[in-house]
């Protein structure tokens, strides 16, 4: 009963579901039909709350065209909102009529990281100064716990610059069109995306897998000679995106 109550939501071309009244009862079938409406216009009305950009790059008759097949295909399985449509960027990507935008599913995945960002638990950041008391060969076994709200987003076009593009058409709209990786998080109440130098994204990834600063560095420097470890984890830290630092009592390189 449940699940042919979903497929006649998902579905208009079924039919009103029989045990709600006789299927060709004008009434059930005119409530039914207002019912499985609202469902989807909130959904979709969600889903351009969370890919404000990605709805723009397209338009709307597209992106509406778009939603509505993504709907039908992959239905909430929350009734939490605002956790749905995580799956749009890989169903963008796979979806044919927008292989002529071919940024379109990194734009989705850039705004999906963003809204993840905005409702991650709160976390602390450290300052800078953090670095202070450490010694160069302490800080190069230290381990570094990221911001809980980090997101990394890699791609083979601008993404951060188009996003920031659409958010701010007062932009200079030259766009290079070169590869850029995305860090994206919330320190305070503001989300902030930041296209990051080569090598950062790299970085950031060795770290979060739980190697040490010596180690990350290392991982780094084999593609990316000129890697500044130091103003990377400046960087980092100006930025909010290190909650804590763990350093061994024995620093030595030798037990990184």
């Amino acid at each position: 009963m449940e699940s042919a109550f979903v497929a006649a939501v998902l579905d208009r071309e079924l039919p009103t579901p029989a045990f709600l009244g006789e299927a060709a009862a004008p009434r059930a079938a005119r409530a039914f039909a207002v019912y499985r409406n609202n469902y989807r216009v909130n959904l979709q009305e969600a889903l351009r709350v969370t890919y404000p950009v990605t709805a723009q790059l397209v338009g709307d008759e597209f992106f509406a065209a778009l939603i509505n097949v993504f709907v039908t295909s992959c239905p909430p399985r929350s009734p939490v909102l605002i956790e749905y449509g995580g799956e749009l960027p890989a169903f963008i990507s796979q979806f044919e009529p927008a292989a002529a935008v071919p940024y379109l599913a990194d734009v989705a995945r850039l705004e999906a990281a963003w809204n993840d960002a905005y409702h991650a638990a709160e976390s602390g950041s450290l300052q800078p100064s953090a670095l202070g008391g450490l010694t160069a060969e302490a800080l190069a076994v230290t381990r570094v716990a990221l911001h809980a709200s980090l997101q990394l987003v890699r791609s083979s076009f601008p993404v951060a610059s188009i996003w920031e593009l659409h958010r701010s058409p007062s932009r200079d709209p030259a766009l290079s069109w070169e590869a850029e990786d995305a860090l994206v998080l919330r320190p305070d109440a503001e989300v902030l995306v930041l296209a990051l130098k080569p090598g950062y994204a790299e970085f950031v990834t060795a770290l979060r897998e739980g190697r040490c600063i010596a180690a990350a560095a290392s991982t780094v420097l084999q593609d990316v000679v000129d890697f500044d470890t130091g103003d990377a984890l400046v960087s980092l830290l100006s930025w909010g995106a290190i909650a804590g630092l763990d350093t061994p009592n024995q620093a030595t390189t030798e037990t990184c």
